[in-house]
């Protein structure tokens, strides 16, 4: 976990893991944001420190999924790099995990698509190293990349809208509404890529069409309306993911649509618990630009990236401008 103390310095206490979520693999990067305040580099050091932690570990992780895997851990070697907080080839570093990953893919398919341990959380990886800026990289890791690329969305499509599947039920889950967020939302950045681009455009268009369908049959309903707070609060991530999706799509539609349904269902929260936070009150609240509350004094102590106190800490990071609201995103957004 992360400590602050009175120095504004770092401590990474006793971890049972080094995935990403909430290991030590999300806490290098949250010590990498902080390292921006940091003139003295103290964090930056830490951070490194926990790279060396994972270094050490990593033979031991079996898990090939996003949260707590070799995905999540290969896109966060991406996503420091591309930053610009280390440099180095992350061709080189990452050769195993690319290996183990691609096999993965080539032989088999998820039968959960989620970011956390299924398909998007694969596609996720494999884009990331698909927009690697490494020099002299074989044509042939390009091509295994998009290989992999296609193989993914290719399951993705299957899995909302083949039989049987999300597109065609009356009723969403938790999951799936989750799920949905995190389609919507990578696959409009994705689209620009090209890549399997007829199969991408009909998942985004069908997934947004069909959040549009569930969400206006059910806005004013009774029975909806008594929905649990938790499942306000999956809409209202999906919402957020919806006006995003606009925006990366650049259709204003999309956005001014995202716009209603985040307000509607951050009003629901409101009238059901005054007081409620979640990490998708935080992420809505910066698309609505909403301050949420007096960000001085927080205690970031014990916060990882997917807790309410690192959501809480990179939207801390966002308002002060030390992190653009792009960066900020993609971050809120991994739950």
């Amino acid at each position: 976990m992360i400590q602050l103390d009175s120095a504004n310095e770092i401590k990474i206490m006793q971890n049972d893991h080094i995935g990403l979520f909430d290991g030590i693999g999300g806490e290098s990067i949250l010590l990498f944001l902080l390292s921006k305040c940091d003139s003295e580099s103290i964090n930056k050091q830490r951070a490194q420190q926990s790279l060396d932690i994972i270094s050490d570990n990593i033979d031991s992780m079996e898990r090939l999924n996003f949260s707590d895997g070799l995905a999540g851990i290969g896109w966060m070697v991406e996503w420091i790099v591309q930053n610009g907080f280390l440099e180095f080839n992350t061709n080189e570093v990452l050769e195993d995990i690319d290996n183990t990953l691609y096999k993965s893919v080539i032989y088999s398919s998820d039968n959960n698509i989620s970011l956390a341990r299924g398909t998007i959380g694969k596609i996720l990886f494999f884009w990331s190293r698909y927009r690697s800026k490494n020099p002299s990289t074989h044509r042939l890791k390009n091509i295994f990349q998009e290989e992999c690329l296609v193989l993914l969305t290719d399951d993705l499509y299957e899995h909302l809208c083949g039989e049987n599947a999300i597109f065609h039920k009356k009723k969403l889950s938790s999951d799936d509404v989750i799920n949905l967020g995190h389609v919507i939302y990578f696959l409009s950045n994705f689209l620009w890529t090209k890549i399997n681009e007829p199969t991408i455009e009909n998942t985004l268009y069908g997934a947004m069409n069909f959040i549009m369908e569930i969400i206006d049959k059910n806005i004013g309903d009774e029975d909806f309306n008594s929905i649990e707070v938790t499942e306000i609060d999956d809409y209202l991530f999906l919402s957020s993911c919806f006006y995003l999706a606009g925006k990366n799509h650049q259709l204003n539609f999309w956005q001014q649509k995202g716009i209603k349904y985040a307000s509607y269902f951050k009003d629901m929260l409101k009238q059901k618990d005054v007081n409620y936070l979640s990490g998708n009150i935080i992420l809505s609240s910066m698309i609505l630009d909403n301050q949420i509350a007096t960000l001085e004094n927080v205690n970031y102590s014990n916060s990882t990236l997917t807790n309410i106190k690192g959501k809480f800490f990179i939207y801390h990071l966002a308002t002060q401008n030390i992190i653009d609201f792009d960066t900020a995103v993609s971050l809120l957004i991994l739950r």
